[in-house]
C-alpha cells in the first residue's frame, strides 16, 4: 500500500477510532442493563444452588471453598440488608486488582508520563471496563440487587457489575491467595488491547520532542523530507523523518509538510514514551515463585513536558 492510498485511509478512518470501543462497549452495556430493568428486584430467585451460579463458577473456572461465597459475591446490600453483601470484598478487590495491574503496567511502560500511567490503569481497572469485562463473563444474569426508581437503567446496572467484578476479585484473593488472584487478573484484565495512543495526549509535539531531546542530552530534531508525490496536484503526499543527529527517531506522513512533520514528532514521542519492556520481573514474583530473587529495572525518567 503506497503512501498516498495510506492518507486516504487514514481519513476516512482516523476520526473513528477513539470511538469504536467505547461505542461497542456501550451498545452492550445498555443491552444487558435494559434486560436487567424489567423487574423491581433482581435476582431473588439465585441461591447458593442455583444452575446459572454454578454455570457462571464453570465458565470462569472458579470454585470456592466456601460455597456461599460466589452467591455473596453477586448480591449487593441493596438486595436485603439482613444478608452478607458484596461490599467489603469489593474493596479487598480493587486493591488487589491495582496492585497487580500497577506493577505490571509500571514495570511494561517505564516511561509513561504520570498522567498517561493513571489514565491507562483507568482502562484496565475502571468501572466501565469492569462493567464490560462483568458483562462477558454473564455476572449481570446472577446479580441480586434492588435499584432505587431515580437511577438511570444503565449506569446503575453497569456499577452493579463493576461492584460485582471487583468483589469477585477479592472473593478470589480470600479464598485462592496471591497466585491465583494474579494470574486472573492477567487472564481477565492484562490480556486486554488498549489504544496506547489515547493515553498520551501530544498536542504540541514539535515542542514536547525538542524539550524532550534536550532533557536526554541530543541534538535538536531536524525533520527532512524522506518522500514526496504530487506536490502541485490536489492531492500531494510528503513523507517526513525526524532526526537527532543521524538517528532518526520518528517519521509520518500528511497532505501537507507541516502535517508530515506533526506526525513525525508525534510518532518520535510515541516511540520513547511508550517504549515496552519486553523481560521483566514482576516484585510479587518473590511471594508467589519459590526461589525467585527480584532483579530491579531501572526507574523511569519524569517526562519532559513544557
Amino acid at each position: 500500500m503506497n503512501a498516498l492510498t495510506l492518507l486516504r485511509a487514514s481519513r476516512a478512518s482516523i476520526p473513528r477510532l477513539a470511538a469504536c470501543a467505547s461505542i461497542h462497549t456501550s451498545s452492550v452495556l445498555l443491552s444487558a442493563s435494559k434486560a436487567a430493568h424489567t423487574k423491581s428486584i433482581y435476582g431473588k430467585e439465585i441461591n447458593s444452588n442455583s444452575p446459572s451460579l454454578q454455570a457462571f463458577s464453570a465458565r470462569i473456572g472458579m470454585n470456592f471453598s466456601e460455597p456461599d461465597l460466589m452467591l455473596q459475591v453477586v448480591t449487593h446490600q441493596s438486595f436485603n440488608r439482613k444478608l452478607p453483601s458484596n461490599e467489603k470484598l469489593e474493596i479487598l478487590g480493587q486493591k488487589a486488582l491495582e496492585l497487580y495491574v500497577t506493577e505490571y503496567l509500571h514495570l511494561k511502560y517505564p516511561l509513561l508520563p504520570v498522567d498517561s500511567f493513571q489514565v491507562l490503569l483507568e482502562q484496565y481497572t475502571g468501572p466501565q471496563t469492569l462493567a464490560y469485562i462483568g458483562n462477558e463473563m454473564g455476572i449481570h444474569h446472577i446479580l441480586r440487587w434492588k435499584p432505587s426508581l431515580e437511577e438511570n437503567a444503565q449506569a446503575s446496572t453497569n456499577a452493579m457489575m463493576a461492584k460485582a467484578v471487583r468483589a469477585l476479585f477479592g472473593a478470589i484473593s480470600h479464598d485462592k491467595g496471591p497466585a491465583v488472584t494474579r494470574k486472573f487478573a492477567h487472564a481477565f484484565v492484562l490480556s486486554r488491547s488498549v489504544d496506547l495512543e489515547l493515553v498520551l495526549p501530544t498536542p504540541e509535539p514539535k515542542r514536547m520532542l525538542t524539550a524532550l531531546m534536550k532533557r536526554l542530552g541530543k541534538e535538536r530534531p531536524i525533520s527532512r523530507i524522506l518522500k514526496e508525490t504530487g506536490r502541485h496536484s490536489n492531492s500531494p503526499v510528503f513523507i517526513v523523518g525526524v532526526f537527532s543527529g543521524i538517528e532518526k527517531i520518528g517519521e509520518g506522513y500528511g497532505s501537507s509538510i507541516k502535517m508530515a512533520e506533526h506526525r513525525a514528532a508525534k510518532d518520535a514521542l510515541q516511540n520513547h514514551y511508550l517504549k515496552e519492556v519486553k523481560d521483566f520481573d514482576l516484585p510479587t514474583d518473590t511471594e508467589i515463585k519459590s526461589g525467585v530473587t527480584y532483579r530491579a529495572n531501572k526507574l523511569g525518567d519524569t517526562p519532559a513536558v513544557l
